[in-house]
């Protein structure tokens, strides 16, 4: 574990310099020597995503992890997207059925917070004033791993959620077996049900979203989508006082008992603000609540661009 939380700082840094090399020399030994560590292996995914193999641990990194992890729909999905139309409908019907769903997010966050604070490298003097103050009551490497929670934090493999769209997008569907478009909707249900990243739960929106448009459950999907972005909105009202006071431990054990997006809630609520939109109300950006078609829709009917 101490080597898989090693890799976590080590993405970071890397990120931000663009030289590889180390995270995937940790995440290898790790793995090395603990072959079937499921979150190991989830992380190993997350990072392995570039087109050569500096951040990569080991080959078939997605397959590896639904070998040590098999109960677990997520990793499937995962599998599915990296192997694509049409190797992946095995994978994909291994998603819709596979008797569990974790996307560890939870277990991200509080690894990296575990990381930053077994560091012990204490943030520098000036850091620190400006945490004691931010946040009077927290440890001021908890604190400093709740600010740069955001930079990874329980950063969930995004590049995988695109690759899960593609494969269930309806154009590309139309040529396949019906299974497919059946798993793919249950896949889609299964994220947006599953109480963890808000990444999980917006990308099976729009993947339901997408397979079931003009439905009474394609409007439920709206509401879904649109108090998110709402949460979003009162979330952005809140102070850098306000966010530090509500300490980062609690946001943890929130998001392990009810989820990322109802934790946003609770954060909301705690401050007083309204916690869905009220009638009327409308997006500040009105394309965010769009699906795919609906963007389309939308630009097919707009009116030529001005030419000088």
């Amino acid at each position: 574990d101490a080597l898989i939380r090693a890799a976590m700082l080590a993405w970071r840094d890397e990120r931000r310099s663009g030289q590889y090399g180390t995270t995937a020399a940790l995440l290898e030994q790790a793995l090395t020597l603990e072959p079937d560590h499921a979150f190991g292996w989830y992380i190993a995914s997350t990072f392995c995503h570039r087109t050569d193999d500096s951040e990569c641990p080991a080959v078939d990194t997605a397959r590896n992890w639904t070998r040590a992890d098999p109960d677990n729909a997520y990793a499937w999905a995962m599998l599915a997207g990296a192997q694509g139309h049409p190797e992946g409908h095995a994978a994909l019907h291994e998603a819709a059925q596979r008797p569990e769903f974790r996307d560890y997010s939870s277990e991200s966050y509080e690894a990296y917070l575990q990381a930053v604070e077994g560091s012990g490298v204490p943030p520098p003097p000036h850091l620190a004033e400006i945490l004691r103050v931010l946040a009077p009551g927290e440890e001021t490497s908890t604190a400093m791993a709740a600010a740069l929670s955001g930079t990874y934090g329980g950063i969930p493999p995004l590049h995988g959620f695109a690759a899960i769209r593609r494969l269930c997008n309806p154009d590309k569907l139309a040529n396949a077996p019906g299974q497919v478009r059946a798993n793919c909707f249950a896949l889609g249900m299964r994220m947006v049900r599953h109480p963890g990243s808000v990444f999980t739960t917006m990308a099976g929106n729009v993947i339901v979203r997408e397979l079931v448009p003009d439905s009474p459950l394609d409007a439920s999907m709206w509401r879904l989508q649109a108090r998110y972005v709402f949460l979003r909105e009162m979330h952005d009202q809140l102070t850098a006082e306000q966010l530090a006071g509500y300490p980062f431990r609690r946001i943890l054990a929130d998001m392990r008992e009810v989820g990322e997006l109802e934790s946003y809630a609770r954060i909301v609520e705690h401050y007083g603000l309204p916690t869905t939109p009220p009638p009327g109300w409308k997006p500040k950006n009105s394309r965010i609540v769009l699906s795919r078609q609906e963007r389309r829709d939308r630009q097919a009917t707009a009116p030529p661009a001005h030419q000088p």
